[in-house]
């Protein structure tokens, strides 16, 4: 099984009613350090979600996260 890594950064977290919360991430650049490995290989696009009620997931604003993509079967 392949696993792709990529590392992103979330740029926005916007609330909405009854705890609800829309992440945006866009891919991390660099010209130096790890940075510059994933800017190479993603050099655009962008990951944007709703998670909905008492969800797990947390992310801050200006915080970069590693997103683990593995084929779905």
């Amino acid at each position: 099984m392949t696993v792709t890594r990529a590392k992103f950064r979330c740029t926005a977290r916007t609330e909405f009613e009854h705890n609800n919360r829309r992440f945006t991430f866009v891919p991390v650049m660099a010209k130096e350090g790890e940075d510059s490995i994933f800017g190479k290989y993603t050099p655009s696009g962008s990951l944007e979600f709703l998670v909905s009620g008492e969800s797990m997931a947390e992310f801050e604003a200006g915080k970069s996260y590693y997103a683990d993509f593995t084929p779905a079967e």
